[in-house]
């Protein structure tokens, strides 16, 4: 096992899952699971296994009713060995908080570096730019560290012709996929909505490696608490987590905030708030989710991208209510 270049590791254990069903019940290891630049090691007793990160075809795969274990608890990795055949294995951690290190980190491996086609950007502020044009690029992903041991991520991705394309993570609001046509194909692009200088912005992203981009986006804004993450299972069947629960009032005022509304102005806007104590005790609690943050004094304040995510998530729901046949 390599001593130098290790990103993360813990103590935890694994099992191999069927992936074609049948068989008995999942066999639990213990192990030390280690992530390097190149891949990752398990030690298991007298034993150890290599998975090089160029194996990997996927992570984040379901497995909860074959494990016994919820979706968060575990990461799921699914790799080429050396004889081509597919495995399935689920990886758990003894700490959480190692685990959703160790998670982040591989996620943040496998999308680091890849050759893209770019469309930038797609929109401005909710406006399709109908004069951009597709262009081929490299994506890369700049890791800054804190002092606190925390991260932030950019996503950088350089054209072949054009300025460099720079996309502040924690500033993404909502993640997507849609069909686009690309050449004279058409194809599923990644969408990313994000807010940089006080615009929102639109940028379409297409890779042969889009389920890496992907898995990475939905891990880390997951992480930050701005978006919500849900297993295969769930979001097929229907059952969809609809998010936090917040008063007619709390609605009205988020969407107030997303459409540019200032928070000084809240209480002509809004009916039905009682005086300027009760707007800043709702401006408490929701700076207290994380969902909007103080610019100025006396309770000035602007939605973060969590709270922007949320808005995007309740219009989203509404139109789904109001087109529904029940």
């Amino acid at each position: 096992m390599p001593s130098d270049g290790i990103i993360a590791s813990m103590d935890g254990e694994f099992v191999y899952v069927d992936i074609y069903g049948g068989g008995g019940p999942p066999s639990w290891q213990r192990c030390k699971a280690v992530l390097t630049q190149k891949g990752i090691w398990l030690k298991y007793g007298q034993k150890k296994l290599s998975i090089p990160l160029a194996s990997i075809t996927s992570i984040g795969r379901d497995v909860s009713q074959r494990i016994s274990k919820s979706f968060d608890a575990y990461i799921s990795i699914s790799y080429l060995d050396k004889d081509g055949e597919e495995k399935l294995l689920a990886l758990a951690g003894d700490d959480q908080k190692h685990l959703k290190r160790f998670r982040l980190s591989l996620v943040y491996l496998q999308a680091r570096r890849m050759k893209v086609f770019v469309l930038h950007p797609a929109e401005v502020g909710g406006v399709i730019q109908s004069d951009s044009r597709w262009r081929k690029g490299v994506l890369g992903i700049k890791r800054k560290m804190t002092d606190e041991g925390d991260f932030t991520d950019t996503i950088i991705v350089k054209p072949e012709k054009g300025k460099t394309i720079v996309i502040p993570v924690d500033d993404v609001e909502k993640v997507g996929t849609k069909a686009q046509t690309i050449g004279k194909s058409e194809r599923e692009v990644i969408t990313i909505k994000y807010t940089l200088e006080d615009e929102t912005y639109g940028t379409y992203i297409y890779s042969k490696s889009s389920g890496r981009l992907m898995e990475y986006l939905t891990e880390y804004l997951h992480e930050k608490g701005i978006m919500m993450k849900q297993s295969a299972s769930v979001m097929m069947t229907g059952g969809a987590d609809k998010g936090p629960s917040f008063s007619q009032i709390e609605e009205e005022i988020l969407v107030a905030l997303y459409s540019g509304v200032s928070p000084l102005e809240m209480n002509s806007f809004v009916e039905g708030i009682d005086g300027v104590d009760e707007l800043e005790t709702i401006y408490d609690r929701m700076i207290a989710d994380g969902l909007v943050e103080v610019v100025r004094l006396r309770k000035e304040v602007q939605l973060t991208s969590k709270g922007r995510g949320i808005v995007n998530k309740m219009m989203e729901l509404k139109v789904e209510d109001e087109t529904s046949l029940f």
